[in-house]
């Protein structure tokens, strides 16, 4: 199928955002956000099942999702996210509420 051209090109990039919770009271919040991403025009994946941080930073990296945005733990008691860009390494840390604003200014650059 791929030789014939009917599979779609899944080149690294391909993903703007994976989204996960690190722990279950994350879920709803990683769903808004995926929600909230979407409407502003990004590609997201968003993890629902409940995986190891070393098994999301693979999915991301197999998907070739440019930052994998990290919902719930300390960050989430603060209403913060852990944002880490693939590519790069570099993490940094955005207010919840602000993600969607802070990911327009920073992709659409």
């Amino acid at each position: 199928m791929k030789d014939k051209g009917l599979l779609p090109d899944f080149d690294k990039g391909s993903v703007d955002f994976c989204v996960f919770s690190i722990d279950s009271g994350g879920t709803s919040s990683a769903m808004k956000l995926g929600n909230e991403l979407r409407t502003k025009g990004f590609s997201v994946d968003v993890v629902l099942e409940e995986k190891k941080m070393k098994w999301a930073f693979k999915h991301a990296d197999r998907i070739g999702a440019e930052r994998v945005v990290i919902v719930g733990g300390e960050e989430g008691e603060r209403g913060e996210v852990k944002v880490k860009n693939m590519e790069s390494g570099e993490q940094e840390t955005v207010e919840l509420k602000g993600v969607g604003e802070w990911a327009e200014k920073i992709i659409g650059e």
